[in-house]
């Protein structure tokens, strides 16, 4: 359409608050459109801020089905958790003839718990058991004690 498109690049630390902040810093520069990082907690926390500058955000990743809740100007890329966790359901009873599943969620992440809570759903309605289903922290590195949990099941 005959006009350049220069990219700004915003630090938002990799955290949600780092993004709220970048997202009101992107809309004080009137910037025509934000690309936002990949994780549901990022586009949920600039949403409001995005939507209500009429800034359009656009997120590769975001998953959580609240992101384009908030308003018309907020897009995703990809499909959603809910999707995502009844196909994973599916191929784990169809494909994989598994009737039993054990699953591990990452308490530090919108994602590994909206997807937890979907698979298992999807899981339950198609005639899956689920055996066992435990935290743990982002942090975590000795998964031994889960292990063990698993084992006597």
């Amino acid at each position: 359409m005959g006009r350049s498109i220069q990219f700004i690049e915003i630090d938002n630390q990799s955290t949600a608050l780092g993004s709220k902040i970048a997202a009101q810093k992107a809309v004080n520069k009137k910037v025509i459109a934000v690309i936002v990082a990949r994780w549901s907690s990022h586009p949920l926390a600039i949403a409001q801020i995005c939507q209500a500058g009429k800034n359009p955000v656009i997120s590769p990743y975001s998953n959580n089905p609240q992101v384009t809740r908030v308003g018309d100007f907020i897009f995703r890329v990809c499909y959603i958790d809910r999707f995502q966790g009844a196909v994973k359901a599916s191929f784990s009873l169809r494909h994989l003839n598994a009737m039993k599943a054990e699953i591990l969620i990452n308490t530090d992440s919108i994602y590994s718990e909206g997807l937890a809570n979907y698979f298992a759903d999807h899981y339950r309605k198609q005639g899956g058991e689920i055996l066992f289903e435990e935290n743990y922290l982002d942090k975590a590195a000795d998964f031994v004690f889960l292990v063990d949990k698993i084992k006597l099941q």
